[in-house]
């Protein structure tokens, strides 16, 4: 059973659920000037919706809490090629999405080719990418212009379950979308209320 946190926000209420490895904690108080506005990661630009997305969503690969470097995200490895133009990533097996559906690389794809391809924020970060492909279920290659460091050590880019997102054409995601509750992600917390 997960525990249920509370954050009264001037007036609103999100309710986050943690995974049952956090029990030990009642409320988690986040302090901030406005409202998140939509939720939504292809629309958003207020520093409110980032600390949502930060707890219910993923990267590919995470930021080290002790030196900002890279460790494992939704990818428990990777490889890069001698030229460094190619970087495989190996998914984390069994990882699963907070509604029970499993994580596999069609996520990752869909995550760096339709967000970072048409998210108002994550644009930047794809524009040397030449290509994603995924050869199996949990393997992700991508294949760059030219060596791009970010592609492991600042790819900031929210994985997103494509099952969810997918049902959505790019231009309701890029206009009107707004993520219903609870919030489907695979982050520390899940975004209920």
């Amino acid at each position: 059973m997960r525990a249920r946190f509370l954050i009264a926000l001037m007036g609103a209420l999100l309710v986050f659920a943690a995974p049952a490895r956090a029990q030990d904690k009642k409320v988690l108080k986040l302090g901030w000037a406005q409202d998140p506005q939509t939720l939504s990661v292809f629309l958003d630009y207020d520093e409110e919706d980032f600390r949502v997305w930060a707890i219910n969503y993923d990267l590919l690969v995470n930021f080290s809490p002790d030196n900002l470097g890279p460790v494992p995200g939704f990818a428990k490895s990777w490889d890069v090629s001698p030229d460094k133009k190619t970087v495989t990533f190996h998914i984390i097996e069994g990882a699963k999405w907070s509604d029970g559906v499993p994580i596999t690389s069609a996520d990752v794809k869909y995550s760096l080719d339709v967000l970072g391809g048409n998210g108002a924020l994550f644009t930047g970060y794809t524009d040397n990418v030449t290509s994603v492909t995924t050869p199996d279920a949990n393997t992700v290659v991508v294949k760059t212009k030219k060596p791009d460091a970010r592609i492991v050590g600042g790819l900031f880019i929210y994985m997103l379950p494509q099952h969810v997102y997918g049902k959505h054409s790019v231009k309701e995601l890029t206009t009107t979308y707004k993520p219903s509750m609870p919030m489907v992600g695979s982050g520390p917390y899940t975004t209920v209320e």
